[in-house]
């Protein structure tokens, strides 16, 4: 016995065959297109939702940095407040440099790491020494230059758009953070009583402008 199936329903089922195929290539379009359109960052992932997701750690570590550096205390005495400032940002620059060392591709930006971690690691000990030999001197009157130069180094670094490339975040953020410590070098020297503390503010205005040439220099590069 044959079963007739009237012509509508015939078409109606042809018809849906081939949406089917249609939405099926349309599909097929937009997965491609969208793989093409993805942007290459040697530390891009994806977070459960599917969007992009940076690698964080940079900001992170310099967010820990920051709220290090106000919590120290601020009683007039510049030299110690300078001191105890110096000593959390230079860890914070230390961190940085180590997930530069650890993430990081371009040979350029690894030595420069490196360096900053050897240089900024012997600062901290002289940092040590000067604060133990210190001897409380307050100052009377407002000196606002180490909580300005911190303000703005963090409004700075908000400032910057996070590319997932390890090595062009590092050279942002570094930049951004040397910049606050020669501000902060440069009330030592105006406010700071202590001639050992302002020596070395001096030494490291002269040491991290040279550095932030170098970061400038390497992200003009990788415009």
């Amino acid at each position: 016995m044959k079963i007739l199936i009237p012509a509508a329903i015939a078409t109606m089922f042809a018809l849906q065959a081939c949406n089917g195929n249609n939405n099926s290539s349309t599909d097929s379009k937009m997965m491609t297109d969208t793989t093409m359109k993805m942007p290459e960052h040697n530390d891009a992932k994806m977070d459960g939702t599917g969007k992009m997701e940076m690698d964080n750690e940079l900001m992170k570590s310099m967010r820990s940095s920051m709220d290090k550096m106000k919590a120290v205390k601020m009683n007039g005495d510049f030299d110690a407040e300078f001191g105890g400032i110096m000593i959390e940002h230079h860890q914070g620059a230390i961190e940085m440099a180590n997930i530069e060392l650890k993430s990081g591709t371009d040979q350029t930006m690894k030595t420069l790491a490196q360096n900053i971690i050897t240089a900024q690691t012997e600062e901290i000990t002289k940092f040590k020494t000067l604060l133990a030999a210190h001897k409380e001197n307050i100052v009377k009157g407002e000196h606002p230059e180490l909580m300005e130069a911190m303000n703005g180094m963090d409004a700075k670094m908000k400032e910057n758009k996070m590319t997932g490339n390890t090595d062009k975040d590092f050279a942002m953020m570094m930049k951004v953070h040397h910049q606050g410590a020669i501000e902060m070098a440069k009330g030592e020297l105006g406010d700071g009583k202590n001639y050992e503390f302002k020596k070395l503010a001096q030494h490291i205005i002269e040491e991290q402008n040279k550095e932030v040439i170098q970061f400038d220099n390497f992200l003009t590069k990788m415009k």
